[in-house]
């Protein structure tokens, strides 16, 4: 059994894994503002502490500004793979280049990444976005290296991530959309409170009632709300103050929209499911200049005509795609390769909602770029047999673009 409120117990603070009390939130229903910068000293200061009796590995050498993107993307997905030593170096030589990019992506590895599986992690990641001072005094590449660490060791869960991706591509859900589109606050409201609807449809009302204008997905309608109802919700409902807290952080530091999962994920581990942690198999991604192989991605140029020429001229995989519309085929194979590659987990936060989201999410991604459900398995599985012709293209195209 796995305890996702466990690692709270260090701060020795339980009030933020119990409910938000009614004395904590002010007028306006909001949780009061010095109750949140409180907690910001108090992640900043034990990850301080943690700092302190951390020996972090000598600096790496510098490595060119052209590595800038991979070397962030690298970052990346040693924290997923679980692999520390490369997490802190790649966290070190992202510093020699750009400090702030570098605790930017450590918050959004925190949140998208690692979630539920490490909070009190999440909170540091996202206390240490917020706090300037704190990133720039004194050794800022060995702070980083140490919050790299403590990401990489942690148990992993991508529900945030998972739930904005169903909310997004699942074209089921379009209909919906619209409707609520034209709904008021307190219809917003009552929709995302709904436990008769699916975890999606009630994500799908967060959004919405947090702003989708400043928040954008893909396909979710264009909405400029105000994201304080969406956390006056959180409050009404008593989540847990460590959800309200990361919400409230990542929107403000992060700017990214899966803020809004924390509302449905309050309901979804409110009745404590049974939890596990299962070790994932991981593909072998081999290194390319350094990096692993996987970091030279769609987030990068040279990922990007790798995987072009990937669907285009593997065969195998050309032979799948090939019955996708032409505007459709980058598209599915960029999510076929993160689902069989770049997303992994090696240390995964196992219970059957997560399970079925993460599932409902994979069929959403691959559905929305027009891949058949009876040829969405063998496209992932043709994929994972095929990795090393796309580390051939990803040396091509890392060799083509120095």
């Amino acid at each position: 059994m796995f305890d996702i409120w466990a690692s709270m117990a260090e701060l020795h603070q339980p009030c933020l894994y119990r409910p938000i009390s009614d004395r904590m939130v002010g007028a306006d229903g909001l949780v009061r503002r010095e109750i949140l910068a409180s907690f910001d000293r108090l992640f900043c200061e034990h990850l301080a502490a943690g700092r302190a009796s951390f020996k972090a590995p000598p600096l790496p050498a510098p490595i060119p500004a052209t590595y800038r993107f991979i070397n962030i993307s690298a970052l990346q997905k040693s924290i997923r793979r679980g692999d520390a030593e490369g997490a802190m170096r790649f966290a070190q030589q992202g510093c020699g280049l750009d400090t702030d990019q570098v605790f930017r992506r450590l918050a959004v590895c925190a949140v998208e990444d690692v979630g539920i599986g490490n909070l009190l992690a999440v909170g540091m990641a996202l206390a240490a976005m917020g706090n300037k001072a704190m990133r720039e005094h004194g050794a800022t590449d060995e702070l980083a290296a140490y919050l790299a660490y403590l990401l990489a060791i942690s148990p992993k869960s991508r529900l945030a991530c998972d739930l904005i991706s169903i909310a997004d591509y699942d074209r089921t859900l379009d209909a919906l959309k619209q409707r609520l589109a034209r709904a008021g606050v307190q219809e917003l409201s009552t929709a995302a409170l709904d436990m008769n609807a699916t975890s999606a449809e009630r994500m799908v009302a967060a959004w919405l009632l947090a702003g989708t204008s400043s928040f954008r997905g893909v396909t979710m309608p264009t909405l400029a709300s105000d994201r304080r109802d969406f956390f006056r919700l959180m409050s009404a409902r008593h989540d847990p103050l460590i959800l309200y807290y990361v919400a409230n952080r990542a929107a403000a530091r992060i700017s990214d929209a899966m803020f809004v999962s924390m509302l449905p994920i309050g309901a979804i581990v409110k009745d404590e499911p049974t939890i596990t942690i299962t070790r994932t198999p991981l593909p072998d991604t081999g290194m390319i200049a350094g990096f692993p192989a996987a970091a030279i991605d769609l987030h990068t140029s040279e990922g990007r005509l790798a995987l072009s020429r990937f669907g285009r001229e593997c065969r195998p995989i050309a032979e799948i795609v090939g019955r996708v519309p032409p505007r459709m085929r980058d598209t599915a194979v960029r999510h076929a390769v993160f689902i069989a590659e770049g997303g992994i987990l090696v240390d995964k936060v196992r219970f059957g909602d997560a399970d079925r989201i993460e599932a409902t999410a994979h069929a959403a991604e691959l559905a929305f770029a027009s891949v058949k459900p009876t040829e969405q398995g063998d496209l992932i599985e043709t994929v994972r047999a095929e990795l090393p012709t796309l580390h051939f293209y990803r040396r091509n195209a890392l060799a083509s673009l120095l």
